[in-house]
């Protein structure tokens, strides 16, 4: 046997299933079709070894991260990592309350079922209304963060009190852009979708056709 052949324990779970529901005529030597799958399998370790944060996720010197993403998609049966814009997409919706500024109904997809959720919960007011998982990056500042610095290394700098992180304009952007593209990367990694708890934006708040009279 090809000392290049993994054994089956070397590979994935899913493909130790797949591979072991294949003849093998040769306890020892695999037959060529389960040959091939184990293989499959050590490479997707060996992929997973040289791209160690995560598939779908842009890192200099890795492999071509949305092929892989595929790969391991159509191999283990798992989804690849959303970007940070799916994550972080905004949803609009309808909601019912008695509260302009507490809706406890929802959230419903349709004007109509937003109508029979009210009716059903004596709720006089409905909305349609938008709100999105927040971007955590987009809260990182580079002035802020610099300015911060520079007080915390007050005591070691000079006695005119001379900034120690004087750099340029262009360089503090890249670190800026730097920063907040490993944040998103952070953020995808462990599929973080915080929500606020105020809508981003709304329509005007409506009256619900069951309290006006009318049909719901």
């Amino acid at each position: 046997m090809s000392a290049t052949v993994p054994r089956p324990d070397q590979s994935t779970p899913t493909i130790r299933k797949l591979a072991a529901t294949l003849p093998c005529v040769d306890p020892i030597v695999p037959s060529p079709e389960r040959q091939a799958i184990l293989l499959l399998g050590k490479a997707i370790e060996e992929i997973r070894l040289r791209a160690p944060h995560g598939f779908g996720i842009g890192h200099e010197g890795n492999y071509p991260h949305a092929a892989v993403a595929a790969l391991v998609a159509a191999v283990t049966g798992t989804a690849p990592a959303p970007t940070i814009e799916e994550l972080t997409a905004s949803q609009t919706a309808w909601f019912s309350s008695n509260d302009e500024e507490i809706w406890h109904g929802g959230p419903y997809d349709t004007r109509e079922e937003a109508e029979a959720g009210a009716k059903a919960e004596e709720h006089r007011l409905i909305v349609r209304a938008t709100k999105g998982p927040i971007r955590v990056s987009r809260f990182f500042d580079q002035e802020s963060f610099i300015e911060q610095a520079e007080e915390a290394l007050y005591d070691v700098a000079n006695e005119d009190g001379d900034p120690l992180l004087d750099f340029l304009p262009e360089v503090n952007l890249d670190m800026q852009e730097r920063v907040r593209a490993a944040i998103d990367e952070w953020q995808i990694a462990h599929r973080l979708s915080p929500v606020a708890w105020r809508f981003d934006s709304s329509d005007p708040v409506e009256i619900a056709a069951w309290a006006t009279g009318g049909a719901a």
